[in-house]
């Protein structure tokens, strides 16, 4: 948003947020919130009228008050905030990349507080936008992290509930395109790659203790059945260098998470 389109109430909000973000950045929590708050006041005074573009402001206000609890590890003010902003986004027809952004936001925070189901079908909601998006921009690298981060935290939230078969087709899928839109040597390759020889090293282990399971010593033969992996956690994806936000979104997510945290 350029400020030369704003009137000078919306340039001021715009200002407040974009300073707010970068003490949000820095870990100056209290003087963001301050200017958050001022942001916040200014968009429902009495002046509604001298701000055309006030709902796309409040949306991005939200989204920094998101940012902030989240960090105070406070999930559930922090999805209140994004779920508010992301309604918002969807009414005034906002650009789709930014609605799965808010999407993959809201997955990060359900899966934080352990709603692991309702955190794929966010993730799966923000794949369905990107790749409608990458249908309109083939070239935008920005589209092309975003999907990224979205199959890689599909893939996280499918090893939470279990399914540890679709989550080693997630991860395919975020590395065939990472390795097709930010190359082979891009560090969020070798984070996917990782996270590929860890769930492999899990089947192997899973299908390993469920055939000593079934052999017994006195028969000659092993019982063939269907096997069903028990529910398991993911181990964790740590990455080395920045979070793939900063070349797909902002600020930190869970630590399992690739996406959009902290920023707008």
């Amino acid at each position: 948003m350029a400020e030369e389109e704003l009137t000078d109430l919306e340039a001021i909000v715009l200002r407040y947020t974009k300073v707010a973000i970068d003490y949000l950045r820095t870990e100056n929590y209290k003087e963001a919130f301050v200017l958050l708050k001022k942001a916040e006041n200014i968009l429902f005074s009495d002046n509604k009228k001298s701000m055309p573009k006030r709902l796309k402001l409040i949306s991005i206000t939200y989204k920094s008050l998101s940012s902030y609890y989240k960090k105070h590890k406070k999930p559930l003010v922090a999805l209140n905030y994004i779920q508010k902003s992301i309604k918002i986004d969807e009414e005034i027809g906002d650009d789709i990349s930014n609605i799965a952004s808010s999407h993959l936001n809201i997955c990060s925070l359900l899966s934080s507080i352990g709603k692991h189901e309702e955190a794929l079908e966010h993730a799966k909601k923000a794949i369905e936008l990107l790749e409608e998006a990458r249908i309109e921009n083939p070239e935008n690298s920005r589209i092309m992290s975003s999907l990224v981060a979205s199959h890689y935290n599909s893939a996280i939230e499918l090893e939470y509930i279990g399914r540890l078969a679709d989550g080693y087709s997630g991860y395919l899928s975020a590395l065939e395109i990472a390795e097709r839109e930010l190359g082979k040597g891009h560090p969020f390759c070798f984070r996917i790659e990782n996270a590929i020889v860890k769930i492999k090293n899990r089947f192997a282990k899973y299908k390993s203790a469920y055939t000593q399971r079934e052999f017994s010593p006195n028969r000659t033969i092993v019982v063939q059945k269907q096997v069903r992996f028990p529910t398991i956690t993911p181990t964790s994806h740590k990455s080395n260098g920045s979070s793939l936000r900063n070349a797909m979104t902002p600020g930190r997510m869970n630590k399992d998470k690739i996406g959009f945290q902290d920023i707008i």
